[in-house]
């Protein structure tokens, strides 16, 4: 019986997944380390556009040549806020070769990823479903 085969408590197969041997994925570990390099390296943009810009989140490609990295800016609603969340996008991307060769300089990848931003609204849906609930509650009440 190999490892993939080993049986739990109960007779069931163990998922692979569920074996302490096994790895995480080098995609999420490169995305975690672009993550936390990206959070600091954004916070150091001296680009008035972008003040207070935050780093949510960030995916890459299987192959590891593009990382897609999400940014909420605090105090911007939605679609309210289009024409300020297109101004970020385009400062965010006008450093992106600077941001780039940071992050080159850093990571020990054979090939630096190459970036792109996008404005994160999973933030905004979360904070509007915690208004619609707590308006749910105090008409229930």
């Amino acid at each position: 019986m190999n490892r993939k085969e080993r049986k739990g408590r109960g007779g069931e197969v163990l998922p692979a997944i569920a074996e302490p041997e096994q790895k995480v994925p080098r995609r999420l570990r490169v995305e975690g380390e672009i993550f936390a390099h990206m959070a600091q390296a954004v916070l150091g943009l001296e680009d008035p556009r972008l003040t207070s810009v935050t780093v949510t989140r960030v995916q890459m490609t299987d192959d590891l040549r593009l990382a897609r990295i999400y940014v909420h800016v605090a105090g911007l609603e939605g679609d309210a806020d289009l024409p300020r969340q297109r101004v970020i996008l385009r400062g965010l991307s006008s450093a992106g070769n600077r941001l780039r060769r940071a992050l080159g300089s850093t990571l020990d990848l054979r090939y630096v990823p190459d970036l792109r931003f996008f404005y994160d609204t999973g933030v905004d849906h979360a904070r509007r479903i915690d208004v619609l609930l707590a308006q749910i509650k105090d008409g229930s009440s």
